[in-house]
């Protein structure tokens, strides 16, 4: 059975817990840092995956999590809480936690489970040999961007546009351009029209949407950064409401939110590969010699529950093809 709902809210007394004094002799301590919370089955299969691998708490090993409960403004306290303490090593969520760590400090190991391009992040020097602090596991979207254009092609036969949402805090002013240039050749290829719609705050995302009319002309494409992220479930909702397809390349955007359809790498499986590395930078591996992963893993799921309330027919030959089916 597939492990679900990765990403949500950790138990109250251990997102509360304060710091504690530096870990005893003869055991490890590993920081974890995440811009939101994680579920409790998230922190289950890290545990897990850590004693599987000879790291168990109370023995050689001591945990401390922090997550900044969807407010990014606080990552860096909590990154200098977790320095503090002189960890052996860091786990960092996202490249937004990762980048909070080193500039808290620039000897701290640690492995970023979800980050889209760490080279363009300024994470490492490069995928094959990041050469400095950080290593970890790149989504690397661009790469499956076409096949998930054309797939919103095959279940929105009548939108002429796709509508991108994302941060616009995360493009420079100077890179914009360059980038939307790339990505509507992409679209164009599949015959659709790309817009940019950048949000700045959660605010923001609810014009946007009332903004894509008529409806049936759009297909919404929703990106998969921390924003966007932290307010799936509203976004897909209202999406329905509106009878706008919607999809994101993050696989709980359909399988738990009730977006339209998701195409990207199993999250949870990169999860579990982060965690595997954080135990290897514990046994004194040098994170700048371990070469940054991609997921070999790229799943479709498609919510059949969504298509029929927004007045969609999923293709028949999609539905065999899924890898998930909702509804």
């Amino acid at each position: 059975m597939k492990r679900r709902d990765l990403l949500c809210h950790l138990p109250a007394w251990l997102a509360a817990a304060p710091a504690l004094a530096q870990a005893p002799a003869g055991q490890k301590l590993l920081v974890m840092l995440s811009p939101f919370p994680l579920t409790p089955n998230a922190e289950t299969v890290m545990r897990q995956e850590l004693a599987r691998l000879g790291w168990r708490e109370g023995d050689n090993l001591r945990l401390e999590l922090r997550h900044a409960d969807n407010r990014p403004e606080r990552l860096d306290t909590l990154a200098r809480e977790l320095v503090a303490l002189k960890p052996a090593a860091a786990l960092a969520f996202t490249s937004t936690a990762a980048r909070a760590l080193m500039r808290q400090s620039t000897n701290v190991p640690m492995v970023v489970a979800f980050t889209f391009d760490p080279v363009a992040e300024g994470l490492a020097a490069s995928l094959r040999r990041p050469g400095g602090q950080v290593t970890g596991l790149s989504i690397q979207h661009q790469d499956i961007r076409p096949k998930t254009y054309e797939l919103a092609r095959q279940v929105a036969p009548a939108a002429r546009r796709l509508a991108g949402m994302f941060d616009r805090r995360l493009i420079p002013e100077a890179q914009f351009e360059a980038v939307f240039a790339v990505v509507r050749r992409i679209a164009q290829q599949v015959g659709l029209e790309y817009v940019p719609f950048p949000v700045r705050d959660a605010g923001e995302i609810e014009a946007a949407l009332r903004s894509l009319t008529p409806a049936r002309d759009f297909v919404l494409g929703l990106n998969g950064d921390e924003l966007m992220y932290a307010n799936f479930a509203t976004t897909a909702a209202l999406a329905r409401t509106l009878r706008l397809p919607s999809f994101s390349q993050h696989q709980m955007y359909a399988r738990v939110f009730g977006g339209l359809f998701s195409y990207g790498p199993d999250m949870d499986a990169m999860w579990q590969r982060a965690v595997g590395m954080a135990a290897e930078v514990l046994r004194g591996q040098p994170v700048g010699e371990m070469p940054f992963e991609q997921p070999t893993r790229i799943g479709l799921t498609l919510n059949r529950t969504t298509a029929d309330a927004i007045g969609l027919v999923l293709p028949r030959d999609l539905l065999l093809r899924a890898d998930e089916v909702i509804g």
